[in-house]
This record gives C-alpha cells, sequence and structure tokens, in this order.
C-alpha cells in the first residue's frame, strides 16, 4: 500500500470513527445529523486537497483547508479521550445516557475553544520567545551573542507581504548579532510570490542573514528561491559552513 493511499485511508478511517462514536451522543436528529456527517465528508475532502493550494492559489480553499485539519486534529483527538474515558466509565458502572450526551458536547465546546484559540495565536505577528543558550569553554568574546532565529513561515495564500512586514520589523527591533532563517519560509513560486516576500530584504543584523531551505523550498523550486533569497540579501547555507569574525574570536553559526 502506498503512503498517500495509507494516509487517505487514515484520513478515512478517523472522520467515519469521530461520526460513528459522536453524532449519536448529540442527539442532533435526523436532519442535523445528516449535516454532521456531511461536514465530515467534507473535511475529509478539504483536508486532503486545500493544503496542496500554494503561491496564488486560490485563498478560499487553502483557508478552508488549514482550517478543516485544524477543526478535525482536535475532533479526532478529543473524541478518541473521549471514546477512552466512556470506555473506563462504562466498566466501572458509570456511564448514563447524560454522560454519554454531555461528553459530546464537551468535545465540541473544546474544539471550538482550542480552535478560536489557535486562529488568534496565527494570525497575530509571531512572539519572541527568548533562550539562553549556555556554551562550555565560551570565550569571553562571544558572551552575549544574540541570534535572531525564524524559521515555518509558510509564505503563501494565506501568509502575505504584510505579516512578513511585521516580522521583519519585529527582527531588527531586537538588534540581533544574527539572523537565521531555519526552512519552509514560502509555499509558492518565486513568480507567485516575490512581492510577498520583498520585505525580507529589509532584515538586518550585525553580521547578516543566513537561510537554509526546507522541504517547503524543494516543492516549490528550490534553485530559483535559492536565487532569489540571495538577490534579498540573504546568504544560503548550501552543503557548505561559514566562519564569522567576532571581535578577535570567529563562530560558526551551523554549529550552534
Amino acid at each position: 500500500m502506498s503512503r498517500r493511499l495509507l494516509v487517505g485511508v487514515l484520513l478515512i478511517g478517523l472522520h467515519a470513527f469521530v461520526g460513528v462514536t459522536l453524532i449519536p451522543d448529540l442527539a442532533l436528529g435526523p436532519f442535523g445529523s445528516v449535516l454532521a456527517w456531511a461536514y465530515l465528508a467534507l473535511s475529509a475532502v478539504l483536508m486532503r486537497y486545500g493544503v496542496l493550494v500554494r503561491g496564488k492559489g486560490n485563498a478560499l480553499l487553502a483557508w478552508s483547508g488549514l482550517l478543516a485539519m485544524g477543526i478535525f486534529s482536535s475532533l479526532s483527538i478529543f473524541s478518541l479521550l473521549r471514546a477512552f474515558v466512556l470506555a473506563v466509565a462504562s466498566l466501572a458502572g458509570w456511564v448514563s445516557a447524560r454522560f454519554e450526551q454531555g461528553s459530546a458536547y464537551a468535545v465540541i465546546v473544546a474544539v471550538v475553544a482550542v480552535t478560536l484559540f489557535g486562529l488568534l495565536n496565527a494570525r497575530r505577528t509571531a512572539r519572541v520567545v527568548a533562550r539562553d543558550i549556555a556554551l562550555r569553554n565560551l570565550p569571553a568574546e562571544l558572551e552575549g551573542f544574540s541570534i535572531v532565529q525564524l524559521s515555518d513561515i509558510h509564505v503563501g495564500p494565506t501568509i502575505k507581504r504584510g505579516y512578513i512586514d511585521a516580522i521583519v520589523k519585529r527582527a531588527n527591533g531586537l538588534s540581533p548579532d544574527l539572523i537565521v532563517i531555519t526552512g519552509d519560509l514560502v509555499d509558492g513560486s518565486v513568480a507567485d510570490l516575490r512581492d510577498d516576500i520583498a520585505p525580507l530584504a529589509q532584515l538586518s543584523a550585525r553580521h547578516g542573514v543566513y537561510v537554509v531551505t526546507g522541504n517547503h523550498e524543494y516543492y516549490s523550486g528550490a534553485d530559483s528561491w535559492i536565487a532569489a533569497f540571495e538577490r534579498l540579501n540573504m546568504k544560503v547555507l548550501l552543503n557548505r559552513h561559514v566562519l564569522l569574525a567576532h571581535g578577535k574570536r570567529s563562530i560558526n553559526p551551523t554549529c550552534l
């Protein structure tokens, strides 16, 4: 069985599990149950195809696919947890129709809450998470050397120029010694996303900006993106390393 077919079977199976274990206990009535099953069928389709949209592709399909994936991730996890709780409660003789219905609605409430939190968190400018890295025998000249790491931004149908501009301003505001971008920066071709990534040319650090390619760059034409990154004053590390002179010491950022 191919990996793609296996993923498809697993996806359909999980949707079926959620429907069989959750929908009857929600007591939605015939019409409501049909709508619930229709949503699960639509979710399976959107998750399969919506996430494949790249570049300037259909933004509505991209948003729908990603949102369906987020909703169903929570829905499947909470449904599995609920099934486990019901199984344990059944063995202990605690299960009642009221408990089954209440736990089913608790799953829906939890999914809605997690989804709303995820949407709000995803749309705000990426927050700064500070990490102190302790290195043995670190030369005094390198004490306090600061690095801003950006990763998995996925510029594409749902992440646009305004978001990138906000990230650039936030990164520059930290006055770092070095900025590194560690893959999956884009989801689409250079022709589609050239304007959206343009603000990255304004990234500024004492020792410059370095980038490595991730799998999504290869989905979208890695050679073209490597050239585009270089035009934006970002140095691409492709099967190589660099030594940076910092005071009287040198540092290899690929080893940090």
